[in-house]
């Protein structure tokens, strides 16, 4: 993008400046090979397993055709993770943003997905 500019004292002579649109340069890593994380107070990594090895664990155990305990186990997990959250406030070991923000979506999902789930059921 190119944009021009003419002085305010009348005279004809042209400025150009460029802009840059391309987004700005990714800090450097750490000197480990580590990744930069935007924030150093967030999650921990023991707690961001757990909840992968949990959605792993109700993918497979609903793919071999029990549901019920698929659904239960995913929103337990969300559940505890909201309480957690609420519970332990900053020091707890769950955080992606805000303490309101993290405990909302949390409790949410899992009264959601036992709601949805009953839900479904009630309708056969």
């Amino acid at each position: 993008m190119v944009l021009v500019a003419r002085h305010a004292h009348g005279t004809n002579k042209r400025q150009t400046v460029t802009a840059s649109t391309q987004p700005p340069a990714a800090p450097a890593p750490h000197p480990d090979g580590t990744p930069v994380v935007s924030e150093s107070h967030e999650g921990q990594p023991v707690a961001e397993w757990v909840v992968t090895a949990a959605v792993a664990c109700s993918a497979v155990i609903a793919a071999f055709g029990y549901t019920s305990l698929g659904i239960l186990i995913l929103a337990v997990t969300t559940l505890s993770l909201g309480t957690l959250r609420l519970s332990m406030r900053e020091r707890s070991p769950w955080k992606v943003r805000s303490i309101g923000f993290d405990s909302c979506i949390c409790l949410g999902l899992g009264v959601g997905l036992l709601l949805t789930y009953v839900s479904i059921l009630w309708l056969f």
